[in-house]
């Protein structure tokens, strides 16, 4: 699938068991937003992602109070971009900048995060209805057809078959330069601290480690996180 076929369109999205044979139902916020705020009407063309890689350009067909009717025209497929990669993300003492973090992480393709409480952590509650639907919104402002995967882990226990890279200011090792050699792993968990960082005893816990930095100059932990994201997303 080519980039640049949706450049000027919008993504819509749907769960999958909204989609049968030819039809697909847009429910409730998207249908509002397909008719209310963007104003489709009647046999407009829309995009439709599921959310697993789908992309469906449909007709809207039907406006109901509650849903929208579209049919099926052509069927695109989407790859997911580094499926082998996990962010694992602290709660921050600012939820807006936490929420940015993930935002833009998405944004960049990132599609696997975990969310933890590191022991120098806010004990922030985590709202995974709302993080549903900024990962959501994310996903389709930028055009990607894979919905984010976030679960929320009590600690970080982690397989040892994994490569565990630790963001370390005084690290040997720059992110960007040793790219190609972290990619080349088969499953890679970038592992974040919060404002006070990880604790000693955080990091005695992980197996396989890998110490990076990502520049001499030290950043917010919300900085870092996109930073890191930014580098991986320009590497594909």
């Amino acid at each position: 699938m080519e980039g640049n076929i949706f450049s000027n369109t919008e993504f819509y999205y749907t769960d999958p068991k909204n989609i049968t044979g030819s039809e697909i139902i847009l429910e409730d916020e998207e249908s509002n937003h397909l008719v209310k705020v963007m104003r489709h009407s009647v046999n407009d063309f829309i995009f439709v992602t599921n959310g697993e890689g789908k992309v469906y350009k449909s007709k809207l067909i039907k406006i109901e109070k509650r849903f929208s009717l579209l049919e099926k025209i052509e069927t695109y497929s989407q790859k997911e971009k580094f499926p082998n990669i996990t962010f694992y993300l602290p709660l921050l003492k600012s939820a807006d900048r936490f929420e940015f973090s993930l935002e833009k992480c998405i944004e960049l393709g990132i599609t696997n995060f975990k969310l933890f409480i590191a022991e120098k952590s806010y004990k922030n509650k985590i709202n995974i209805i709302r993080l549903e639907k900024i990962s959501v919104a994310a996903m389709k402002q930028s055009l990607q057809a894979i919905k984010p995967r976030i679960n929320f882990i009590k600690d970080l226990k982690i397989s040892d078959t994994s490569l565990n890279i630790i963001f370390d200011q005084n690290a040997e090792n720059k992110l960007s330069e040793s790219l190609g050699t972290i990619l080349e792993k088969k499953n890679i968990n970038l592992i974040f601290g919060p404002e006070g960082g990880l604790t000693t005893t955080e990091i005695e816990k992980l197996k396989n480690t890998y110490n990076v930095y990502l520049t001499k100059n030290r950043l917010r932990a919300e900085t870092a996180i996109v930073s890191a994201a930014s580098i991986i997303s320009v590497s594909n």
